[in-house]
């Protein structure tokens, strides 16, 4: 039997101050039981572009506004598969860059707009530096993350996008 593909959108957000943005909560399929790092983002929706996904699921998961024309390039992929009650599943995940440049206060993420489930799932925010982000134990996916947002701040977007190391 073929794995059910599920494409996500997700945003390599970084602030004025190069801080990455990353929500903690529990993984999918095997991992569903173990709280880690990942950036906002989630499953594209019948009809909608990737960028339109990206945007909307910041929106949801943080309150945070980056219209989808004001997305940066897709910089980064990643797939792989877990299974899922019983079924393999292909996640596949487009990363986009985009940098949030706001007035004091404007980062602060807000969880109303998310819905009941993101709520049972998202347990936690944080704006990481690139050594913090570096020099933590914390389980962070997809793995390569801190050296390809320290590239993206350098300056360095990548021509074609970078194959990140798969979560599942």
């Amino acid at each position: 039997m073929q794995p059910i593909p599920r494409l996500t959108a997700r945003i390599i957000l970084v602030d004025a101050e190069d801080r990455l943005l990353l929500l903690q909560g529990y993984g999918s399929g095997e991992r569903q039981h173990r709280l880690e790092w990942t950036t906002p983002g989630g499953r594209v929706g019948e009809g909608e572009s990737l960028t339109q996904t990206a945007s909307r699921e910041l929106r949801e998961e943080t309150g945070l506004l980056v219209p989808p024309a004001d997305l940066g390039p897709v910089v980064a992929v990643s797939s792989g598969t877990w299974r899922r009650d019983g079924t393999t599943v292909l996640g596949i995940d487009t990363f986009f860059y985009a940098r949030f440049y706001a007035r004091m206060g404007e980062t602060t993420v807000k969880t109303s707009g998310r819905d009941e489930f993101e709520q049972s799932l998202i347990v936690a925010h944080h704006w990481w530096s690139i050594p913090e982000l570096r020099c933590s134990n914390e389980r962070v996916f997809p793995s390569g993350l801190a050296g390809l947002v320290a590239q993206l701040i350098g300056g360095n977007i990548p021509a074609t996008p970078v194959a990140l190391s798969s979560p599942w």
